[in-house]
Protein backbone atom coordinates (compact mmCIF):
# COMPACT_ATOMS: atom_id res chain seq x y z
CA UNK A 1 0.00 0.00 0.00
CA UNK A 2 1.15 3.39 -1.06
CA UNK A 3 1.94 5.81 2.35
CA UNK A 4 -0.12 8.53 0.68
CA UNK A 5 -3.10 6.28 0.63
CA UNK A 6 -2.48 5.29 3.97
CA UNK A 7 -4.82 7.86 5.89
CA UNK A 8 -7.70 7.47 3.07
CA UNK A 9 -7.37 3.33 3.56
CA UNK A 10 -8.42 3.56 7.39
CA UNK A 11 -11.01 5.54 6.79
CA UNK A 12 -12.50 3.00 3.96
CA UNK A 13 -11.56 0.68 6.43
CA UNK A 14 -13.58 1.77 9.19
CA UNK A 15 -16.48 2.68 7.06
CA UNK A 16 -16.40 -0.57 5.20
CA UNK A 17 -16.25 -3.06 8.87
CA UNK A 18 -18.94 -1.91 11.07
CA UNK A 19 -19.10 -3.40 14.38
CA UNK A 20 -21.61 -3.73 16.71
CA UNK A 21 -20.98 -4.16 20.80
CA UNK A 22 -21.63 -8.92 20.57
CA UNK A 23 -24.61 -9.50 22.52
CA UNK A 24 -26.56 -12.98 22.48
CA UNK A 25 -28.38 -14.26 19.43
CA UNK A 26 -30.00 -16.94 17.83
CA UNK A 27 -27.64 -17.74 15.12
CA UNK A 28 -23.74 -16.98 14.27
CA UNK A 29 -23.40 -16.59 10.28
CA UNK A 30 -19.89 -16.82 8.98
CA UNK A 31 -19.36 -16.13 5.71
CA UNK A 32 -17.00 -17.81 3.21
CA UNK A 33 -13.89 -16.36 1.95
CA UNK A 34 -10.11 -17.86 2.18
CA UNK A 35 -9.90 -15.99 5.54
CA UNK A 36 -9.40 -18.69 7.73
CA UNK A 37 -9.70 -16.15 11.07
CA UNK A 38 -13.58 -16.05 10.37
CA UNK A 39 -14.02 -19.90 11.57
CA UNK A 40 -11.90 -19.33 14.53
CA UNK A 41 -13.84 -15.88 15.64
CA UNK A 42 -17.37 -17.76 15.53
CA UNK A 43 -16.21 -20.29 17.07
CA UNK A 44 -14.90 -17.94 19.78
CA UNK A 45 -18.41 -16.52 19.85
CA UNK A 46 -19.92 -19.72 19.95
CA UNK A 47 -17.75 -20.97 22.87
CA UNK A 48 -18.30 -17.16 24.78
CA UNK A 49 -22.15 -18.37 24.94
CA UNK A 50 -22.95 -15.89 22.02
CA UNK A 51 -25.72 -18.29 20.56
CA UNK A 52 -26.13 -22.15 20.27
CA UNK A 53 -25.56 -22.62 16.82
CA UNK A 54 -23.31 -21.77 13.79
CA UNK A 55 -23.92 -21.33 9.81
CA UNK A 56 -21.15 -21.37 8.14
CA UNK A 57 -22.16 -20.47 4.04
CA UNK A 58 -19.98 -20.46 0.75
CA UNK A 59 -19.08 -22.73 -1.93
CA UNK A 60 -16.22 -21.33 -4.03
CA UNK A 61 -16.46 -17.48 -4.74
CA UNK A 62 -14.36 -14.60 -5.47
CA UNK A 63 -13.44 -14.14 -2.03
CA UNK A 64 -12.11 -18.29 -2.20
CA UNK A 65 -8.52 -17.85 -2.79
CA UNK A 66 -6.40 -21.03 -2.95
CA UNK A 67 -8.89 -22.50 -0.77
CA UNK A 68 -9.14 -26.06 -2.67
CA UNK A 69 -12.69 -26.50 -1.26
CA UNK A 70 -15.65 -24.51 -0.40
CA UNK A 71 -15.19 -22.13 2.03
CA UNK A 72 -18.02 -23.55 4.56
CA UNK A 73 -16.54 -27.05 4.26
CA UNK A 74 -12.86 -25.51 5.44
CA UNK A 75 -14.57 -23.22 8.21
CA UNK A 76 -16.53 -26.24 9.71
CA UNK A 77 -13.44 -28.30 9.70
CA UNK A 78 -11.21 -25.41 11.49
CA UNK A 79 -14.31 -25.31 13.73
CA UNK A 80 -14.38 -28.34 15.02
CA UNK A 81 -10.85 -28.56 15.46
CA UNK A 82 -11.63 -25.86 17.94
CA UNK A 83 -14.01 -27.66 19.46
CA UNK A 84 -17.26 -27.17 17.97
CA UNK A 85 -19.02 -29.77 17.97
CA UNK A 86 -21.13 -31.13 14.73
CA UNK A 87 -24.56 -31.00 16.66
CA UNK A 88 -23.94 -27.02 16.82
CA UNK A 89 -23.31 -26.44 12.44
CA UNK A 90 -25.23 -25.50 10.03
CA UNK A 91 -23.30 -26.27 6.35
CA UNK A 92 -24.25 -24.25 2.83
CA UNK A 93 -21.50 -24.99 0.72
CA UNK A 94 -23.15 -24.04 -2.62
CA UNK A 95 -23.29 -20.32 -2.91
CA UNK A 96 -21.18 -18.40 -4.87
CA UNK A 97 -22.19 -14.84 -3.96
CA UNK A 98 -23.24 -13.04 -0.58
CA UNK A 99 -27.14 -13.22 -1.99
CA UNK A 100 -26.51 -16.81 -2.61
CA UNK A 101 -25.08 -17.12 0.91
CA UNK A 102 -28.40 -15.66 2.43
CA UNK A 103 -30.91 -17.29 0.27
CA UNK A 104 -29.54 -20.68 0.32
CA UNK A 105 -29.19 -20.78 3.74
CA UNK A 106 -32.52 -19.57 4.61
CA UNK A 107 -33.28 -22.78 2.08
CA UNK A 108 -31.12 -25.26 3.80
CA UNK A 109 -32.55 -24.29 7.78
CA UNK A 110 -36.27 -24.10 5.98
CA UNK A 111 -35.49 -27.79 5.08
CA UNK A 112 -34.47 -28.97 8.24
CA UNK A 113 -36.78 -31.13 10.57
CA UNK A 114 -38.03 -28.99 12.42
CA UNK A 115 -37.18 -25.85 10.00
CA UNK A 116 -34.68 -23.67 12.47
CA UNK A 117 -36.26 -20.28 12.50
CA UNK A 118 -34.45 -17.15 14.16
CA UNK A 119 -35.28 -13.83 15.19
CA UNK A 120 -31.24 -12.41 15.47
CA UNK A 121 -27.86 -13.35 14.12
CA UNK A 122 -24.09 -12.08 15.04
CA UNK A 123 -22.87 -11.49 11.28
CA UNK A 124 -19.48 -12.50 10.82
CA UNK A 125 -17.09 -11.84 7.69
CA UNK A 126 -13.69 -10.63 6.92
CA UNK A 127 -13.65 -6.69 7.90
CA UNK A 128 -13.15 -4.95 4.47
CA UNK A 129 -16.48 -7.08 2.88
CA UNK A 130 -18.58 -6.84 6.77
CA UNK A 131 -20.77 -3.70 5.50
CA UNK A 132 -21.66 -5.32 2.27
CA UNK A 133 -22.80 -8.53 3.77
CA UNK A 134 -25.11 -6.58 6.17
CA UNK A 135 -26.56 -4.52 3.85
CA UNK A 136 -27.41 -7.74 1.84
CA UNK A 137 -29.22 -9.20 4.88
CA UNK A 138 -30.91 -6.00 5.75
CA UNK A 139 -32.35 -6.24 2.15
CA UNK A 140 -33.25 -10.11 2.07
CA UNK A 141 -33.74 -10.54 6.00
CA UNK A 142 -36.15 -7.43 7.11
CA UNK A 143 -37.12 -9.16 9.99
CA UNK A 144 -34.05 -10.25 11.66
CA UNK A 145 -31.83 -8.51 14.30
CA UNK A 146 -28.28 -8.19 12.65
CA UNK A 147 -25.39 -7.72 14.70
CA UNK A 148 -22.04 -6.74 12.78
CA UNK A 149 -19.61 -8.92 13.99
CA UNK A 150 -16.25 -8.55 11.84
CA UNK A 151 -13.21 -10.75 12.71
CA UNK A 152 -11.20 -8.52 14.84
CA UNK A 153 -7.84 -7.07 12.81
CA UNK A 154 -6.36 -4.35 11.56
CA UNK A 155 -5.32 -2.47 8.55
CA UNK A 156 -1.65 -3.96 8.44
CA UNK A 157 -2.85 -7.25 9.48
CA UNK A 158 -5.41 -7.00 6.52
CA UNK A 159 -2.75 -5.75 4.36
CA UNK A 160 -0.25 -8.87 5.00
CA UNK A 161 -2.63 -11.73 4.95
CA UNK A 162 -3.87 -10.25 1.20
CA UNK A 163 -0.08 -9.93 0.41
CA UNK A 164 0.44 -13.21 1.48
CA UNK A 165 -2.04 -14.37 -1.08
CA UNK A 166 -0.93 -11.89 -3.74
CA UNK A 167 -3.52 -9.82 -3.52
CA UNK A 168 -2.92 -5.65 -3.09
CA UNK A 169 -5.31 -4.73 -0.31
CA UNK A 170 -6.10 -1.06 -1.34
CA UNK A 171 -7.52 -1.82 -4.50
CA UNK A 172 -10.25 -4.15 -2.55
CA UNK A 173 -11.37 -1.31 -0.55
CA UNK A 174 -12.05 1.33 -3.32
CA UNK A 175 -13.40 -1.49 -5.55
CA UNK A 176 -15.97 -2.66 -2.17
CA UNK A 177 -17.04 0.81 -1.93
CA UNK A 178 -18.09 0.84 -5.98
CA UNK A 179 -19.71 -2.67 -5.06
CA UNK A 180 -22.15 -1.09 -2.39
CA UNK A 181 -22.79 2.41 -5.00
CA UNK A 182 -23.89 -0.09 -7.74
CA UNK A 183 -25.18 -2.63 -5.91
CA UNK A 184 -27.46 -0.58 -4.11
CA UNK A 185 -28.91 1.64 -6.75
CA UNK A 186 -29.62 -1.87 -8.62
CA UNK A 187 -32.06 -3.28 -5.44
CA UNK A 188 -29.64 -5.76 -4.88
CA UNK A 189 -28.70 -4.43 -1.26
CA UNK A 190 -30.35 -1.97 1.48
CA UNK A 191 -29.63 1.26 0.14
CA UNK A 192 -27.68 3.75 2.37
CA UNK A 193 -25.60 7.21 1.63
CA UNK A 194 -22.29 6.81 1.59
CA UNK A 195 -20.69 9.16 3.94
CA UNK A 196 -19.06 12.31 2.40
CA UNK A 197 -15.57 11.78 3.19
CA UNK A 198 -15.57 8.28 1.93
CA UNK A 199 -17.24 9.47 -1.29
CA UNK A 200 -14.80 11.73 -1.43
CA UNK A 201 -11.89 9.18 -1.46
CA UNK A 202 -13.63 7.13 -3.76
CA UNK A 203 -13.38 9.79 -6.45
CA UNK A 204 -10.28 10.66 -5.92
CA UNK A 205 -8.45 7.45 -5.68
CA UNK A 206 -10.77 5.10 -7.87
CA UNK A 207 -9.21 4.23 -11.27
CA UNK A 208 -12.27 4.98 -13.00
Amino acid sequence: MQPPFYGPAETLRAYLAPADAPRRADLIIGFGHFDRRIPAYCARLYGEGYAPKILFTGGRGSGSGALTAPEALVFRDEARRLGVPGAALFIESGSTNTPENVRFSLALLAALDPPFTFGSALLVAHPYRQRRVWLTCRKLLPDVALLNAPVPSTLEADVALFHRAGTAYAPLLLGEVGRIRTYAARGDIAAMPLPDEVLRIYRTFSPS
